[in-house]
This record gives C-alpha cells, sequence and structure tokens, in this order.
C-alpha cells in the first residue's frame, strides 16, 4: 500500500508552523481578520450583533478608525493589506480614465499593488496565511476566491473553518460582502440592511466558538462605510462643470475633474458652489490632487486636477460607475469611519485607543505575531498589547496628519 511508503508520508505531509508559535515577541498563536464590506463605525455600533459586542467588551477598539480615500473597496482593502496609501501602493481607484479618449482600464487590486502585504510580509518571515474572499492573494498559501464561494456568509465561515482544520493558518483573513451588497441593492439603515449584518454576526458567532481555549485574536474591521444615494445630480452639476471647462468623470459619490487652468478652475468651482444655495447643499468639497489629495496620500496622475465630492443622499455617475440606492467612495462620516475591534490572546482588555487608520491594521497584526511590518507600510503600530514585552515600535498619531484628517472630514 503507498500509505505506508516513507516517500507517500513525506510527500503527502502538509508543513506546519506551529514551531515558531512560542517564538519570542510573539503576542499569539493566529489572528483571525474579519472584514465587514461596507459598514460604517456608526452603523456597526446601532445594530452591534452580541458576537461582536463580546469581542469589543472584552478587547481594544477604536471608535474614531478613518479608512482612506478613495473610499471604494479594491483601494480600501489594498491599503489594510499593505499598510499603505493609495499614492504608495498605486491601486488608485477601481477602474482608471483617460480624460480625452474616455478609456476605461479596470484596476486589478490583486495583481497590481505595488507595496508587500501582510501576507507577502509573513511568508518571509515563515508563516503562512490564508484567506477567504479577500482582495489579497499574492504570498497566500490558501485561498478561496469570491467567486467561489460568493457572498453567502454561512458559506464563507464554512471556507474558514476548513481553511483552520486544514492548513492551521498564523494569519486568517475573512472578507465578508454580504452587507456592502444588501445596501448597495437596497438601501442603507434599511431592515435588510440590519438583518444582513445581523447574519454576519452570528458568522463571527460560530468563529469565535470555532477557536475557544487557543491562543487566537480576533480584528474586527471595515474597508468603508456606505451612505444613502437616493438623488442623482449629475443633470445639475454637468452644466456648470463644462461652463468651467472642465472634463469630469462620475464615479458615483464623486467626481474626478480635469482643466487646462486647474488652481484658477477649481477655485471658480468653489466660489460657484459657495454663492449657490442648492449646490451648497449638494457639494461637500472641491479638492485640488495638489493639496487635499496629497495631505490624503491619494497621489497620481490618475486623479487629474482634483475632485468634487458630494454630501450624504447625492451621486454623480458617469456610465461605468451604476446607480444604487446606497454607495460609497466620498469623504462623509459614514464612509470613512470604520469600526476596529483587537479582541483576544495577547490584547488588552477594556481599552479604547484614540485616532487609528486602516493602514495601521497590518503593521499591528504582524507585531502581534512577532514578525516586522510590511516593508512599505506607512501606518503604525497601535497600542493593544496586554504585556510590556510585546510593546515594541509604538509611535503616537501624527499630530498635523490628525489634525487635517479631522478638518477635511468636517
Amino acid at each position: 500500500m503507498l500509505q505506508s511508503r516513507e516517500w507517500y508520508k513525506r510527500v503527502t505531509a502538509i508543513p506546519s508552523t506551529t514551531a515558531l508559535r512560542g517564538m519570542e515577541g510573539r503576542a499569539t498563536d493566529r489572528v483571525v481578520h474579519i472584514i465587514i464590506d461596507g459598514v460604517s463605525q456608526r452603523f456597526l455600533a446601532e445594530v452591534m450583533p452580541d458576537s461582536i459586542k463580546h469581542l469589543k467588551e472584552q478587547g481594544t477598539w477604536a471608535d474614531n478608525c478613518h479608512t482612506i480615500w478613495p473610499s471604494i473597496t479594491g483601494p480600501a482593502h489594498t491599503a489594510m493589506n499593505s499598510g499603505t496609501y493609495a499614492g504608495t501602493n498605486g491601486v488608485t481607484l477601481p477602474y482608471v480614465v483617460d480624460p480625452k479618449s474616455h478609456a476605461i482600464r479596470q484596476m486589478n487590486c490583486l495583481a497590481e499593488s505595488q507595496a508587500e502585504s501582510i501576507v507577502e510580509a509573513l511568508f518571509r518571515q515563515g508563516l503562512r496565511s490564508a484567506g477567504i474572499c479577500g482582495h489579497m492573494n499574492r504570498g497566500m498559501q490558501y485561498f478561496v476566491s469570491e467567486a467561489f464561494v460568493g457572498h453567502h456568509a454561512e458559506r464563507v465561515t464554512d471556507a474558514a473553518m476548513q481553511a483552520i482544520d486544514e492548513f492551521d493558518p498564523d494569519y486568517l483573513q475573512i472578507v465578508y460582502f454580504a452587507v456592502d451588497t444588501v445596501q448597495h441593492v437596497y438601501g442603507v439603515d434599511t431592515d435588510a440592511a440590519r438583518e444582513s449584518l445581523l447574519w454576519v454576526g452570528e458568522e463571527v458567532g460560530r468563529l469565535i466558538e470555532k477557536e475557544a481555549g487557543k491562543r487566537t485574536t480576533f480584528v474586527i474591521t471595515a474597508d468603508h462605510g456606505m451612505v444613502a444615494t437616493t438623488t442623482n445630480v449629475t443633470e445639475l452639476l454637468t452644466p456648470l462643470l463644462e461652463k468651467l471647462g472642465l472634463t469630469w468623470h462620475g464615479y458615483g459619490r464623486f467626481a474626478l475633474l480635469w482643466g487646462d487652468s486647474p488652481q484658477s478652475q477649481l477655485q471658480e468651482l468653489k466660489d460657484a458652489v459657495d454663492s449657490h444655495p442648492h449646490l451648497s447643499k449638494v457639494v461637500h468639497a472641491v479638492w485640488s490632487k495638489d493639496e487635499e489629495l496629497a495631505i490624503l496620500g491619494a497621489r497620481g496622475e490618475c486623479y487629474g486636477s482634483g475632485t468634487i465630492l458630494l454630501k450624504p443622499g447625492y451621486a454623480i455617475n458617469s456610465s461605468s460607475s451604476g446607480s444604487h440606492p446606497g454607495n460609497h467612495g466620498g469623504y462623509t462620516k459614514d464612509e470613512i469611519l470604520v469600526p476596529l475591534i483587537f479582541s483576544g490572546a495577547g490584547v488588552k482588555a477594556h481599552q479604547e485607543l484614540g485616532f487609528a487608520e486602516t493602514v495601521d491594521i497590518a503593521p499591528t497584526i504582524c507585531a502581534l505575531l512577532g514578525c516586522e511590518a510590511p516593508r512599505d507600510a506607512e501606518g503604525r503600530v497601535l497600542d493593544v498589547f496586554a504585556e510590556a514585552k510585546h510593546r515594541r515600535d509604538l509611535k503616537e498619531p501624527n499630530s498635523e496628519r490628525v489634525e487635517a484628517l479631522v478638518k477635511l472630514l468636517g
């Protein structure tokens, strides 16, 4: 029988990294990183499934965690997974538009990120990772795609539990897309949205039960939030943008702008918004590529001359962006402020963090696992550690950046 042969045993054995779990500086055996796509901090706080409430009460959390701009799935996941801003990792938009030809090129965040991710950092340091439905697979030794299990929360959890049983990863990322999908289709703050979040909460409870008694750390967060977009203002804004000589492309919650004299054209647009009562109710901000977008880390020629962002309730669409009763991509509190919870092995209990950003998640997860942060990380290691010996390389947030982000958020 083949099973009795030495060579058969050798080639069928699955390598393990359990020997590394007792290494110096490691606060946990496994990190389970759960991303509930499209959930704002406010919406989670209002619905708060029991399982997540339990993790928050027993852990360290931040109610003032900022995601990146643009607050869109591909760029936001890439920033979280690498600890870098969009201008650094190169995943700047879901698709890039040529303002002259209007040609559209889809971006593939799985392939095009120029920054090292959590899993690549862990891989080069001897640890292994698994991912279910995520937007990160380079260096991932075990990966189940969104295309395979869809947005069915129970199937996602089943796949995650199978990954634990069969692969025993040091880092497991799980993305639940159900709530995001429901809000896009049925709207924000609807019964359907609440029910879908409670459904995901039940699945998180299954994972907590699965890891009971183990040295496991849970991280709960989201890539972005969501706002209602019940009023389309494309026809309202188009004549003004054309009058000012601005070429534009709508991404739903914002439009990118191109102009031959961008500084003066953007200023004229700001003046027009300020002087027009109806426009001022619709427009959240007009930002320049070289000023506000640069502060946010959104650097690159693809951002044109700047952007016009809308207040909650409004959308500006091009044919490629579609129309939804719920959407994201802007810079309002319900789009930018996302939940962040660390709970379990190695984490302080009953501790609230102050300011945090989603780019801080990758360096902090790597630190929990006793590893170096991704090489390109711009985020910082958050002080979530229960024991002083694990508190390495902690930094306070940059006060000037915090002040600037708070001012932009309004």
